[in-house]
């Protein structure tokens, strides 16, 4: 690379030196090289640590890409260390993994669950948990920290992982080939060999790796692979890309090579991190992956037609040049979307590996430079190249730091109230609630019930006494004996529990009735600790054990629902939103100061009555927090507090425009005295103005079957019902006690606030509201994608818990708090 022939050397970069063709030819190469994404370990069910009463019939486990299924695979090892296959079952997305077990889980104790996930560019993860069925045992096979239950990077053999690395170097050099192929026609002979030369290699590549995965797989998992489909496709470019060459004249000549080298730009970028990134910016990152990758193609052949001096170096430095400011260009927007923080980059195996490639090429442009004085520096040089080549090649089979699970997503499932179901005899199921789930004192609510027509949980009015036994099965603590008390109606009952570990604990609960029976169920409940990774802190305080508890429980879990999907998509930048619950039976105050210990930055209440909201307002203000409110209680704007409800104002005025278009002549409104329902009413007599409607108003009367009455026998035109729920459960029931002994109905109906849009209330409050005698004012439509989408979560994150329209409600709010984080941080 020095004497005589110096003058003839590629000098594209620098005016100077040796190895300037070598150095842009392996910086081309490298960085086409494209960084894979890796599937790693979000969820599963049942998850870590779970303990189960019995067997499960599937495994789901969700991961952070899509997966490449036929290659990926679960097996089970039992308590007494014998293999479990599985085989795989119907997944609900592209990113989750279903199997069931070949035999029937019959042992109990302790199973790992050794999971291999091949993602959609063919990389591998591998990881482990364990769940336990009836009681935890030893098991060896069960691994323990985050890194086994997320997963760590995995290669299914050294020879693969070799041609999986060189493959897109050449690619990248066949595509710029073909994307020139006019301009190295004047090489003559020796381009052809160039050509021909990468042909070959190329293609036989490409049949190596495919040939190691039918080995390993058969041919069938192959055809139906993501991995084998994208090699044949990469074949079958290839084999045109041949073809095209063969072809001397005619308008295939000019526009056949262009499109399969933008065919196999498109495939091998499609390999890289497009496929983990969020669905809003996918085909963004695919599109600028893909001319990253062709004008380095572009680039790699300018350089290789000086050298076969196919064309002077001066026609093609515009070339060149725009290609240069292009790689520029889309290389930073992928590395930006592919680090996190500067951090990374030293803080990480890719961060230290590109540092090391950086390196690597300024010690090669000084040797490049200096070449000319000493043949050593050209030696010298030639070896800094080949291990920048090692490099390149690591870097190319190393994970991005973005496709590591964020805290975020690692603890998704590990945030909100601890709440377990299960069922109890045939009609029967309890609730138990560990809240707040965190190291430190607790309080464990029992819901008991029956299941009625519609499976919803119905209060069981004979329990007696409720007793429980907590224990954490072999982390070292005692276990401990609870006598649960009856709070709210009876429907609750409640004890407190100081928890010492951070482990899965498993509740055993003795519900005694009155004929008797006495009805034992467990139940396991996750406890965290009280500070987890990049941790943000929302506290709810709520009333799971008030009169209301059901209610609040599921507004509590919907909210939940929605800011584990923000914690899965890492959207907060990959900070973990955490659903704190401490339940009011001590007050406000002792829930608010339970609370600041816990490090709450921002206080959620989607339930809680009015004067409790105001409680804790004022107690937030002055420490200093914001306050987001979901509660159907809470008036139009209050001070210092951001409801996500709609405006009750606007409701009422919409209430008037609904009986407008009824045709209403008269209006008997029933409101009651808090807030809202004042709110209400001044929207509702505004919204009449000009109506020419007559507007009677009275309060929620002391004799509702009386009430009632008095309206049918004026044949009442419209009633409107402006009261929470327990006030306006008399009055509904009344009407449905007058429906039934005389058939009347008001004329055109009766319109509802939206505070009466509640599962338990249309169940409970009389058969008129579940034959559409009621029409409510309600911002929840149980059809919308966005409800339906709600159920479809809380039955995936609580098996056993009905969605209701009170958990959506706590859902929207959710959403709000989710939105309120993406905009402002």
């Amino acid at each position: 690379m020095s004497g005589r022939r110096a003058p003839r050397r590629a000098e594209i970069l620098l005016p100077r030196g040796g190895g300037v063709a070598l150095l842009t030819v392996f910086i081309g190469l490298a960085t086409a090289a494209p960084a894979a994404a890796h599937p790693y370990l979000l969820s599963s069910d049942p998850a870590s640590g779970a303990i189960l009463a019995s067997a499960p019939a599937e495994i789901d486990i969700n991961y952070t890409e899509g997966l490449d299924r036929p290659y990926s695979s679960v097996v089970l090892i039992a308590p007494d260390g014998h293999h479990v296959g599985t085989h795989q079952v119907h997944a609900d997305a592209p990113t989750e993994l279903s199997v069931a077990p070949d035999s029937a889980l019959t042992d109990q104790g302790t199973y790992a669950v050794n999971w291999t996930a091949v993602g959609d560019d063919g990389h591998t993860v591998i990881g482990s948990y364990g769940f336990s069925v009836g009681h935890p045992s030893a098991n060896s096979a069960v691994q323990t920290g985050s890194t086994g239950l997320t997963g760590t990077g995995s290669s299914s053999g050294g020879a693969r992982r070799v041609l999986g690395a060189v493959l897109p170097f050449g690619i990248v050099v066949l595509a710029g080939l073909l994307l020139l192929s006019r301009t190295l026609a004047a090489s003559g002979a020796r381009g052809k060999r160039v050509r021909w030369s990468t042909f070959g290699a190329v293609a036989a590549l490409e049949l190596s790796l495919a040939a190691l995965a039918i080995s390993d797989h058969g041919l069938s998992a192959f055809g139906s692979s993501a991995t084998g489909r994208r090699l044949i496709a990469e074949m079958a470019f290839t084999v045109v890309a041949a073809v095209a060459s063969l072809v001397r004249s005619g308008g295939c000549r000019r526009w056949l090579p262009f499109v399969t080298a933008v065919g196999l730009i498109i495939v091998l970028a499609d390999s890289g991190h497009a496929a983990s990134q969020p669905s809003s910016r996918r085909d963004l990152v695919l599109a600028v992956y893909s001319v990253h990758l062709l004008s380095v193609s572009i680039w790699i052949a300018a350089i290789i037609a000086v050298l076969l001096r196919a064309a002077p170096q001066r026609s093609l430095r515009t070339l060149v040049g725009a290609s240069l400011v292009a790689v520029l260009i889309t290389g930073v927007a992928t590395t930006d979307w592919g680090l996190r923080t500067l951090g990374d980059v030293r803080g990480t195996t890719y961060g230290k590996l590109a540092l090391t490639l950086v390196g690597l090429f300024v010690v090669m442009v000084w040797l490049g430079v200096a070449a000319s004085r000493s043949r050593l520096l050209v030696v010298g040089e030639a070896v800094v190249a080949t291990g920048a080549l090692v490099v390149g090649g690591a870097l190319g089979q190393a994970s991005l730091p973005l496709d590591e699970p964020y805290s975020s997503q690692t603890y998704a499932t590990s945030t909100g109230v601890a709440l377990a179901a299960a069922a109890v005899g045939t009609d029967g199921i309890d609730i138990a609630t560990l809240a707040p789930g965190i190291v430190g004192r607790n309080t464990l609510v029992l819901e008991v019930g029956h299941s009625d027509e519609e499976d919803f949980l119905s209060p069981a009015g004979d329990v007696r006494g409720v007793s429980a036994t907590i224990s954490c099965g072999g982390c070292g603590e005692p276990d401990q004996q609870l006598t649960l008390r009856p709070t709210g109606d009876r429907s609750e009952w409640t004890a407190d529990v100081s928890v010492q570990q951070a482990a899965t604990w498993l509740v055993t609960a003795t519900v005694s009735s009155a004929d008797g029976r006495r009805d034992t169920e467990r139940f396991s409940e996750r406890v965290t600790p009280p500070s987890l990774p990049d941790q943000l802190v929302i506290g709810v305080p709520a009333a799971l054990s008030g009169a209301t508890g059901e209610t609040c429980r599921d507004q509590v879990l919907g909210m939940d629902a929605a800011l584990q999907d923000l914690n899965s998509q890492a959207a907060d930048h990959g900070d973990l939103v955490r659903v704190v619950t401490v339940d009011l039976h001590d007050g406000v105050p002792a829930a608010m100061h339970q609370l600041r210990d816990l490090g709450a930055r921002l206080i959620a209440m989607p339930c809680g009555t009015s004067s409790e909201v105001e409680q804790a307002t004022s107690l937030a203000r002055s420490a200093g927090l914001p306050v987001v409110a979901g509660s159907a209680t809470v008036a139009d704007d209050p001070a210092g507090v951001w409801s996500t409800q709609p405006s009750w104002t606007a409701e009422g005025a919409a209430i008037a425009a609904q009986a407008a278009k009824q045709a209403a002549t008269s209006i008997d409104a029933v409101a009651g005295d808090t807030g809202v329902d004042q709110a209400e009413l001044a929207g509702l007599r505004s919204g009449l103005v000009g109506r020419h409607v007559a507007l009677h108003v009275s309060g929620f009367p002391a004799d509702p079957d009386d009430f009632v009455g008095g309206l049918d026998r004026a044949n009442a035109d419209v009633v409107v019902l402006l009261g929470d729920r327990s006030e306006a459960a008399p009055v509904v029931a009344a009407f449905s006690a007058e429906a039934a002994a005389t058939g009347w109905v008001p004329s055109h109906g009766i319109l509802a606030s939206a505070q009466l849009m509640s599962t338990d209330f249309i169940n409970y409050a009389g058969t008129i509201t579940r034959v559409g005698g009621i029409e409510f004012a309600s911002d929840v439509n149980p059809f919308d994608p966005l409800a339906q989408y709600y159920a479809q979560r809380l039955r995936a994150l609580v098996p056993g818990v009905r969605p209701s329209f009170d958990g959506l409600h706590g859902y929207d709010a959710g959403l709000a708090i989710e939105q309120a984080l993406e905009d402002g941080g």
